[in-house]
This record gives structure tokens, sequence and C-alpha cells, in this order.
């Protein structure tokens, strides 16, 4: 039975996240759009296709270290518009597919504790 990844809390947030397309072996820097306790979507320049892997790494705020992860490309659309400095092509979202147990519980408590309710 698949896991509908919206039934998870996600909240809209602003967070570093630096990742590298496994298959192309580049390495960029992003903006999360929203957190969630399965994934994460965030704008790049470039597309990403479906199904590719990443290891990222997310900062969390007041933590230290990035959390660490691989993810997989679940959508990947044209960026609806962006506001201010925001001038990315791309929405990629990621789904967590290997990620550390205590690792993914501190992203689901932030998440819990800044979540807002989104809409679609």
């Amino acid at each position: 039975m698949a896991i509908d990844p919206r039934a998870f809390a996600r909240t809209l947030v602003r967070l570093n996240v630096v990742y590298t397309a496994i298959k192309a072996k580049t390495t960029s820097r992003a903006l999360t759009r929203d957190v969630g306790g399965e994934g994460l979507s965030f704008l790049a320049d470039a597309p990403l296709e479906l199904g590719e892997q990443v290891k990222a790494e997310l900062s969390l705020p007041d933590r230290a270290e990035a959390i660490s992860f691989t993810g997989e490309v679940t959508r990947c659309t044209a960026a609806p518009e962006t506001t201010g400095s925001e001038t990315a092509a791309h929405l990629i979202v990621v789904k967590f597919v290997m990620i550390d147990p205590k690792q993914l519980s501190m992203i689901q408590q932030y998440v819990r504790l800044n979540a807002l309710p989104l809409e679609g």
C-alpha cells in the first residue's frame, strides 16, 4: 500500500540545502520551499529527472551539523512565480529514501513545531 506523502505534516520554510545529483555528479545549493516528514521541495536553476537519486545535506536552525540523506526526485516542474531574489526555474520534490532514523526524527520534530496548514 502506497503512503500519501501529503498525509504527513509539512511546513513552508526556507532552509539551505546542498545536493548532488548522483547521475550527473553535479553539486548545487538551493533553498527549500517546504519540508515534511517524508521529504522536501526546493527551487533549483536546473531540472532533475524523475527517479533521479540525490545526496543532500539540509541545514536546520540551531543545529551545528547538517542532516545528510539520500533522496529520490518525485516531481520536477516549472517553478511557480518567484518573488524578491528568487530566480529559480524549477520546483524539485524529493522523498527521503535513505536517512538516519535519528536525523529523520529531528526533521519531523522541526516540522511538527513549525507546521502551518498548506494549500493544495
